[in-house]
């Protein structure tokens, strides 16, 4: 006869043995530790980026400032030009013209400007870069001041 355990013997079968749950391991220490490392390299990032705002804004007055002054050149606004000099009687618009005007002779027209360098030292400070004529390109150096909140050329 063909017996079923527990069916027609009267005992039951074994209750059945689940499986055996191994606990995983705990990536809670993993998680903090690169949430540290996470913000430690944001903390970096974001004193690094201020630090270089805080750069470009420092030079960016005399910067400007020689830029100004060669594009008030290159377009042939004496007025405008005179205006970035600091000495007291400034320097006039026809002087400038006679000036430039025998640079470009021997140069070309004035097309543009480009600042390579500036350096600050408390309230002056120096600007190098290349100023690109229609027949050549030549260095410049400039002495700024600042003068009130204005940098101005020596």
């Amino acid at each position: 006869m063909f017996v079923v355990k527990g069916f027609m013997d009267n005992t039951a079968p074994a209750a059945p043995v689940a499986p055996a749950v191994t606990a995983k391991p705990s990536r809670r220490g993993l998680k903090i530790a690169l949430g540290v490392v996470a913000l430690m390299l944001l903390l970096c990032v974001g004193s690094v980026a201020i630090f270089a705002g805080g750069l470009v804004k420092a030079t960016s007055g005399p910067h400007d400032a020689a830029t100004g002054f060669f594009t008030a050149i290159a377009n042939h606004d004496w007025a405008t030009a005179g205006g970035y000099d600091s000495t007291a009687t400034g320097t006039t618009a026809s002087e400038l013209e006679q000036s430039w005007g025998r640079t470009e002779a021997k140069n070309g027209r004035l097309l543009s400007s480009s600042v390579a360098s500036t350096n600050i030292s408390n309230d002056t400070a120096t600007v190098e870069g290349t100023l690109k004529f229609e027949g050549t390109s030549a260095p410049f150096t400039l002495d700024l001041v600042k003068v009130g909140d204005t940098w101005k050329l020596k």
